[in-house]
């Protein structure tokens, strides 16, 4: 067989399998919004179908030039975190996404959303 031939045999064969194995489609979306004092980061996910995951976001302001500790929160697959605004110039929020399939960690994720 010539090597033309089968590198078109090779290629094909990967197309297949690459197109047999499903894409993930894990995503996290991350916002913050500042009014009357307070400070608000929230974050949605998706998650592939058979997976569980965690969703952590934590939230930080900088005041005198220096980023501190704002407010942090938890869950599934959304998580908000409140807190005090005060003092600050500069927001930031960061948003992570873990999946586990069959309790094995399978995808991880990381978002930072500012203003």
């Amino acid at each position: 067989m010539s090597r033309s031939k089968v590198l078109c045999l090779v290629i094909c064969a990967l197309l297949f399998v690459l197109s047999a194995v499903p894409a993930l489609a894990n995503g996290i979306k991350a916002s913050l919004t500042v009014s009357g004092g307070t400070v608000k980061g929230t974050c949605v996910a998706t998650v592939d179908s058979g997976c569980t995951s965690r969703t952590t976001i934590s939230v930080q302001k900088k005041v005198d030039g220096v980023w501190q500790y704002a407010a942090s929160g938890s869950g599934t697959k959304n998580a908000t975190a409140t807190g005090s605004a005060s003092g600050a110039t500069e927001y930031r929020a960061t948003a992570v996404l873990t999946v586990y399939r069959d309790g094995v960690q399978v995808d991880r994720l990381t978002v930072t959303t500012s203003r």
